[in-house]
């Protein structure tokens, strides 16, 4: 890969970091694609495997709003969901770096259960609910790795200090921008302008590095969970769906950023070995 099109993924996941406070024009790939993230010539089974996870993301996620937007962010969401379980089931197989496998399986684990609780809320309100999460991953005691052993991670806790945001600190109102994401929109609409951005900022190329890859689409696809997130907690009337939506922007936006301290870090790194 060149090294203008490493820059422009490391832009694009700068980017999408700063939508946590406020939405930006600006993008990070000149070209984007609404079939899927585009690769590098001749791929690889990483990155097929990458574009397989996006494709069925994608599909599942096509279904018809009802108009009820506690009902939709949740049967939304739950494809969603699976998405970046099926994208972090393939860094597992293919990721080299210990910390790549750790923030993988701690994706796995905390949005199986999201799905499951999507998947009771909506049974108790009278919707069909989604397919359970598959597969079902389970801690074992060799799930995550030793941070004394493996010191690659980027990131410090306090440096998570303004790039989050906290339950009970308020809607967090922005301008819209053109990006579909203010007030004056109804719910539906605003939840398709955040999924029309997201498969947007979703076709960055990949390099084939399954790390730096991971990282790089889990950005957008993050950002997209918070952006419905948000949209749900303007128009939700259902405070556990309001408290479900708060987690998700929290957990998310910390996810976000040691995704980008890592890639910092692998950026510096590359950069001092040249």
């Amino acid at each position: 890969m060149t090294r203008a099109a490493c820059h422009s993924s490391l832009v694009l996941a700068s980017v999408a970091l700063s939508l946590l406070t406020a939405p930006s024009t600006a993008r990070a790939v000149s070209e984007h694609s609404h079939h899927g993230a585009r690769s590098v010539a001749g791929g690889g089974p990483a990155v097929q495997a990458y574009q397989a996870a996006h494709a069925r993301m994608m599909r599942a996620m096509n279904k018809p709003f009802t108009g009820d937007p506690d009902i939709d962010f949740q049967i939304h969401m739950a494809p969603h969901h699976q998405g970046a379980i099926d994208t972090a089931q393939v860094a597992l197989r293919y990721a080299r770096d210990p910390w790549t496998r750790q923030i993988a399986q701690s994706i796995m684990i905390a949005q199986q259960q999201e799905i499951a609780q999507f998947r009771l809320w909506l049974a108790r309100h009278g919707a069909r609910p989604p397919r359970p999460a598959r597969p079902y991953y389970v801690i074992n005691p060799a799930t995550y790795p030793d941070p004394e052993e493996n010191s690659s991670e980027g990131g410090r806790p306090e440096e998570l200090v303004r790039h989050t945001w906290a339950p009970g600190s308020g809607v967090p109102l922005v301008p819209d921008h053109g990006m579909g994401l203010a007030p004056k929109h109804t719910a539906t609409q605003a939840y398709k302008a955040a999924h029309e951005k997201m498969m947007r900022a979703m076709s960055v190329p990949f390099t084939g590095d399954p790390d730096v890859d991971f990282r790089t689409h889990m950005i957008p696809h993050h950002q997209g969970a918070i952006d419905m997130a948000k949209v749900a907690l303007r128009h939700a009337r259902d405070p556990w769906v309001r408290q479900a939506a708060e987690a998700i922007i929290v957990a998310q936006g910390q996810e976000i950023y040691r995704f980008q301290a890592w890639l910092d870090r692998h950026r510096r790194d590359a950069a001092s070995r040249r």
